[in-house]
């Protein structure tokens, strides 16, 4: 007899949860089965990569490309580390990345998830409607690394122990240059010592490219990391450019901005990532803290492209992880849509209209938000904990007790 009080008493709570669930689910379903049949995947970027690799192998020059051909952008390194898939079909090397780049995103939510005690039906539908932003289809369709970066630095930052950590963040550095922002994240701990790795990573990253390929690492890290681009001014007063400078450059409508007026708005991005990443690491929260660092760099960059804002992910589960319900689908909503996608900019094109300026300020305005509440706004909702960083491994702690080295 208890024991069927018990079950019908348990009853109704375990229906709601799975009701909540099963709608949920269903319904971000749909909307991810709808993104996706929208846009078709072409892996232009992974094309990019994999004929970096090629030429690296043939020994000709990887910053010289012909007429009408994406250019290779990235360093020597980065070439070096796609070779393995420039030795299979077509076919065969995009399905193995996205495959791979599949599982970074679920190794990012679910660290996160478990860094932050999502309840798993929450985690469940977080998992399934990051899916369905923009950032995380445009990833995809596009064949970028940003998976296997992001995954890079949250395994070093929030698994790795902490005698450890640092080479994985160096390592992403190497591939691109804006992962090297998570420094910031061990200098604000006083981990001098993984900044120290990161270091050592990074510069390993251009050790291994010089040997492989002099001349082009050469030309490389002596200044073409600067001049090699096919983007040019276009690129960054582009409505796809999700940065402080290419707001300015959409406000100003001049596509390039003073040297001295880019220094400001990247000292200003960091500040306040600072500010924020500083405030949550006080609060525990190490999941915010490096989110915010993440936003800041994204923010700091001349260009960041809506692919690269992937990082919206981490930023939506801090906010369910503290019930702030209505904040959270407002930031899905934003990057759900991508409305600076409806929007077409020319250099020559005079000015925007003002709906047209709010929706190439999406990203942008989302992140200036976000590090602005997480320095100055309140602290975290109540009824989650985090999990501490221990000498010796991983204890729980309760709710909001402030990080401990």
């Amino acid at each position: 007899m208890n024991e069927r009080n018990g079950a019908a008493a348990v009853s109704p709570k375990a229906a709601k949860d799975l009701r909540f669930l099963g709608f949920a689910v269903l319904g971000v379903a749909a909307l991810v089965w709808v993104r996706w049949s929208v846009v078709r995947g072409n892996w232009a970027d992974l094309d990019v990569y994999v004929r970096g690799a090629q030429t690296v192998i043939a020994g000709s020059p990887l910053y010289q490309q012909p007429a009408g051909v994406l250019p290779f952008t990235y360093s020597p390194f980065a070439a070096v580390l796609f070779i393995p898939f420039q030795l299979l079909s077509t076919a065969a090397a995009r399905w193995a990345f996205t495959v791979g780049s599949l599982a970074g995103y679920l190794v990012v939510v679910g660290v996160c998830g478990w860094r932050l005690r999502v309840p798993w039906r929450h985690l469940a539908v977080v998992t399934v409607a990051g899916m369905a932003l923009e950032p995380f289809v445009r990833t995809i369709l596009l064949g970028q690394v940003n998976f296997y970066l992001m995954a890079a630095v949250v395994i070093d930052c929030l698994v790795v122990r902490p005698s450890r950590r640092g080479w994985l963040v160096g390592l992403a550095s190497g591939i691109k240059i804006v992962p090297g922002v998570f420094v910031l994240y061990f200098l604000l701990q006083r981990d001098w010592r993984s900044a120290l790795r990161a270091a050592c990573g990074f510069l390993l990253t251009v050790a291994c490219g010089a040997i492989v390929a002099p001349q082009e690492s050469r030309q490389y890290w002596t200044g073409g990391l600067f001049g090699i681009s096919h983007f040019g001014p276009a690129a960054v007063v582009d409505g796809k450019n999700q940065s402080l400078v290419g707001e300015l450059t959409r406000i100003s409508q001049s596509p390039t901005p003073l040297l001295v007026t880019e220094l400001v708005l990247f000292l200003t991005a960091l500040a306040l990532a600072t500010a924020a990443a500083r405030r949550q690491l006080r609060i525990g929260d190490d999941v915010a803290a490096l989110t915010a660092v993440a936003i800041g760099g994204l923010l700091a960059s001349p260009l960041s492209w809506t692919h690269h804002w992937v990082w919206c992910v981490p930023a939506i589960m801090v906010l369910v992880s503290r019930r702030q319900w209505v904040t959270a689908w407002l930031v899905g909503l934003v990057f759900a849509a991508g409305p600076e996608w409806g929007v077409t900019v020319q250099r020559s094109q005079d000015s925007l209209t003002l709906l047209q300026q709010v929706a190439c300020a999406s990203y942008v305005a989302a992140g200036v938000a976000l590090l602005t509440m997480w320095a100055f706004g309140c602290a975290a909702g109540g009824g989650r904990s985090v999990v501490q960083d221990g000498e010796h491994g991983l204890t729980p702690l309760t709710p909001l007790t402030p990080l401990t080295r």
